[in-house]
């Protein structure tokens, strides 16, 4: 970790429950960034480091694209987990919100 390097974090599970409960995207990639705080103190990589099954471009992916889009956060790096239903050269195994367009997926 880099000197004076600063981590935020949002907790997406529940003790006892067997699904996640992702909170709204802009909430989501507002973690750790704010209009307030210098260029400094804010966050410039976001982890969504989730897996899913569902490879369609949906509403979600469609949120992170705009977020990313928008110059407030130009400088801003979103890093997304391909998913996890993957084996080989499977084809459709990227789960959304992989399917984003302006994340990097991994």
């Amino acid at each position: 970790m880099a000197k004076n390097a600063k981590i935020a974090f949002t907790d997406i599970g529940f003790v006892g429950v067997d699904a996640l409960s992702i909170p709204p995207t802009t909430d989501l990639l507002n973690t750790g960034r704010s209009t307030s705080r210098s260029y400094e103190e804010n966050a410039h990589i976001h982890s969504a480091s989730w897996g899913s099954t569902d490879n369609r471009y949906t509403g979600q992916a469609r949120a992170f694209d705009t977020f990313m889009s928008r110059n407030q956060n130009s400088d801003f790096l979103v890093v997304v987990a391909a998913g996890n239903s993957g084996t080989g050269n499977t084809l459709n195994t990227v789960g959304n919100p992989a399917t984003a367009k302006n994340v990097l997926t991994g």
